[in-house]
């Protein structure tokens, strides 16, 4: 049983965030739904908020879930941001995904240098990404981003006693019903 003299919140908060959290990559999407999520357990003072919380958190992940399989969310919304290290001829062996997109933009006449800041988003199509302003909604590999977001709300979707796989399922009973 939870001891609700400490909030859920800094109880969460007092471990350690998800390390996606933390990284400039991450996309923006993610990081809003995160916050969200944890200014829900912000407000848990007592068994009753805790209930309230757990099905707000898991309405607010269906409905994640399901605007990216329905691919409501901004392409800009889902890029990766990136700064190149080097110049693009300076990677050799294995091409990072970063460096992938920059050589797409290359292609298409703009200047890539050490420094500049490559915004990419993940695609079904090799190279498996695309620059976002070369992206179109229905290139997006929305497994990919299940997959992160499933990375980043485990520990949170544990602590609250459900899983990401009872969310996915949520959400295809969802769009089986409307």
């Amino acid at each position: 049983m939870y001891d609700f003299s400490i909030p859920v919140f800094e109880r969460f908060v007092a471990g350690n965030l998800p390390s996606l959290l933390h990284n400039s990559q991450t996309p923006e999407f993610l990081k809003k739904t995160f916050y969200e999520a944890l200014d829900i357990l912000g407000k848990v003072y007592g068994p009753s908020d805790f209930e309230r919380a757990r099905a707000n958190i898991k309405g607010l992940l269906t409905s994640t879930v399901s605007k990216l399989r329905n691919r409501e969310i901004p392409v800009d919304q889902l890029s990766f941001n990136v700064m190149m290290g080097k110049s693009i001829s300076g990677f050799s062996g294995t091409t990072p995904q970063h460096v992938k997109a920059a050589k797409l933009l290359q292609k298409r006449g703009k200047e890539i240098k050490a420094g500049d800041i490559i915004s990419y988003v993940k695609t079904k199509t090799p190279p498996n990404v695309k620059p976002v302003s070369l992206a179109k909604p229905e290139e997006i590999d929305v497994d990919k981003y299940l997959e992160y977001a499933q990375a980043m709300f485990d520990q949170m979707l544990d602590a609250l006693g459900f899983s990401f796989d009872e969310i996915m399922g949520s959400t295809t009973l969802d769009l089986f019903w409307s």
